[in-house]
């Protein structure tokens, strides 16, 4: 009977602490749950934060937009273009020159558009006798002076002594006509530099000749092709103008062989450029032939 008393006290003592215990954790899950929602809006806070700033961006943008002024492009004028002097203009034109001495057309989109060029010492100027280019640094003239030639050759004086006047400095030029049975040379056996002395002699000396008598072309080229420099070099182009009337005496292939004979002997590298005026369809291809043989230009001249 006592055991049972002990444990009814022991039964009225726990009841107490059991109503204790449960409140207390009543008390401690609501703590927590204060705590977890705190916790939970101060995460959230920022992302409204966020929400409202990028909002105000926008709209500063949207205003900005609208209010402000749009500035054109500002243009490059033509004083802040890049630019090539005239030497290397001319160097470039110089790359595009055929072995012929004709200037070859560039195409626009070449690499080598608006590009700058340093220009060859070496390098010398172009000249053309009726329209027949060369940069040739010796250059040897041989012209037909007699009778059949009087209709043009006024027009032949002016074009010998304009392709005469554009030539540089460290240029060679030998003058020689043919016609009435002569050669008459305007110095004689050599090519002269282009000084400008010497280009003004050699203009006094062709006006001073005039169309008379036969023609005479085979001695004459030979003459032409055996001018040498102040080094004794020969020619590297002779510009051969005739009508070629009578010039061959009817055998072209003959007249044809003599003469690239004669360039082989003296001047083995010289191109013959070839001008026919007034020419028949025969004396025509005879001409083209020559210039074709050396490598050089062919020109007909229909009228005067």
């Amino acid at each position: 009977m006592p055991r049972i008393a002990d444990k009814t006290n022991s039964e009225q003592k726990k009841g107490p602490e059991t109503v204790w215990v449960f409140f207390a954790s009543v008390a401690l899950h609501i703590v927590i749950l204060a705590i977890l929602c705190v916790v939970h809006l101060s995460a959230e806070q920022p992302s409204d934060a966020e929400s409202t700033t990028q909002a105000a961006a926008i709209s500063r943008v949207e205003q900005l937009s609208r209010t402000a002024v749009t500035t054109p492009k500002p243009k490059v004028s033509d004083s802040q273009s890049p630019t090539i002097n005239n030497e290397n203009n001319a160097a470039d034109e110089i790359l595009n020159r055929g072995n012929s001495g004709s200037i070859l057309a560039r195409p626009k989109n070449s690499p080598a558009a608006g590009r700058t060029v340093t220009r060859s010492a070496a390098a010398a100027p172009s000249t053309a006798f009726f329209g027949s280019e060369t940069q040739a640094t010796r250059i040897s003239y041989l012209v037909d002076a007699s009778g059949s030639t009087h209709g043009f050759f006024s027009r032949v004086r002016r074009q010998l002594i304009e392709s005469i006047s554009d030539l540089g400095p460290d240029q060679y030029f030998a003058v020689t006509f043919f016609g009435n049975g002569q050669i008459m040379e305007f110095s004689p056996g050599r090519m002269l530099r282009a000084s400008p002395n010497t280009k003004q002699n050699a203009t006094e000396f062709i006006n001073s000749i005039g169309p008379e008598g036969k023609t005479s072309a085979a001695k004459a080229l030979q003459a032409a092709a055996t001018v040498t420099d102040h080094s004794n070099q020969a020619p590297e182009v002779i510009y051969f103008l005739t009508d070629a009337f009578d010039m061959t005496g009817g055998d072209e292939d003959e007249f044809i062989s003599r003469m690239t004979g004669v360039l082989k002997a003296h001047a083995p590298s010289a191109r013959i450029n070839t001008i026919a005026i007034w020419a028949d369809p025969a004396e025509s291809r005879m001409l083209e032939t020559l210039a074709n043989t050396t490598g050089g230009d062919f020109l007909c001249i229909k009228a005067p």
